[in-house]
């Protein structure tokens, strides 16, 4: 069973790493946006130190923001991070792609 998620892992690092130089033109990273929420997808690059964990967090991971919205002036807003850097697994890889994907039909 080790072997096989092993495996999964290494499929996603793979996988992950064609979109990137295929689909996202060499940046490691892309960040997928609404009005409220954001996640950025790193595809590929350093790992990231996760303090709550105290471990490392290989490439591809993912980081989701949430956006804090000033009370008192609601033109004023910040992100912040929400559930720290999670590993992506193949369905946030699918995510990825499809936007990617309508995203370059939207610029032709």
């Amino acid at each position: 069973m080790g072997d096989e998620s092993q495996d999964n892992q290494e499929d996603i690092k793979r996988r992950a790493k064609e979109i990137k130089n295929k689909l996202n033109g060499g940046k490691n990273s892309v960040t997928i946006e609404t009005d409220n929420r954001r996640i950025r997808y790193d595809l590929d690059g350093k790992a990231h130190h996760e303090k709550p964990l105290d471990k490392k967090i290989d490439t591809p991971h993912k980081v989701k923001y949430v956006r804090n919205v000033n009370p008192k002036n609601p033109t004023l807003s910040n992100w912040s991070k929400k559930g720290g850097v999670k590993p992506m697994s193949h369905e946030d890889l699918d995510i990825v792609e499809d936007y990617l994907k309508n995203k370059k039909k939207k610029d032709k």
